[in-house]
């Protein structure tokens, strides 16, 4: 049985996962998940803190995060590190995260609330139309990111760079970083990364770039 930090501070303070359930109102199950670690769950979190009586950050230290909060650090972390030598560096850009579909047309399936600032719209509009993302990308751009997308699926990382355009009718270029991600088989079950908005950046505004991908 694994003894993690957050079940050893539950114990300590004398707290089974069974007494956790009942007071709770939570299934067993579901409270095991949590506190090894193995599901990333606010409010269940948040449930079992109270009960304790001590705090989120206390009880789970790193953890006390959304599933998707520590995806956005994993993604952000590693597009940094040994990715440094080949990225071009945007200082004055801010980070869009975002997740989509690794199949069909790759719609978007969660994008951070600030793509508002970035290219004018709401979150929802590109979850809600999976082919909103596809349906922006510049006509002279588009075949060749979508040519260039399979090669995700044997590096596993990938860079793309593209015109979008914004909620004004204006197009912006778009430096675009992309990570697969895989169950425990091995089958691909999402794609995760990251946006910024590179224009100012950009001394070819009109001309499509390279993609920064290892062959």
């Amino acid at each position: 049985m694994k003894i993690t930090n957050p079940k050893k501070k539950c114990l300590a303070e004398g707290w089974t996962q069974k007494m956790l359930a009942e007071a709770t109102g939570r299934n067993k199950s579901e409270i095991s998940m949590v506190l090894n670690g193995e599901r990333f769950t606010r409010s269940i979190q948040k449930d079992i803190a109270l009960t304790i009586g001590i705090s989120e950050e206390k009880l789970f230290g790193e953890w006390a995060r959304t599933e998707r909060q520590l995806k956005q650090k994993e993604i952000t972390t590693g597009m940094e590190g040994d990715k440094k030598s080949r990225q071009p560096k945007h200082p004055n850009s801010f980070v869009v995260i975002y997740s989509r579909k690794p199949l069909g047309n790759f719609g978007i399936t969660f994008v951070g609330d600030n793509v508002v600032s970035l290219l004018g719209y709401k979150p929802q509009e590109f979850t809600e139309d999976s082919g909103f993302w596809a349906n922006h990308i510049h006509q002279e751009d588009a075949a060749r990111v979508f040519a260039k997308l399979p090669g995700l699926f044997k590096q596993g990382y990938h860079i793309l760079t593209y015109r979008f355009m914004h909620k004004d009718g204006t197009y912006r270029w778009i430096h675009d970083e992309l990570k697969l991600v895989r169950d425990a088989a091995g089958r691909p079950v999402e794609i995760v990364g990251c946006i910024v908005d590179i224009t100012k950046q950009n001394p070819r505004h009109n001309t499509p770039q390279e993609d920064n991908f290892d062959s």
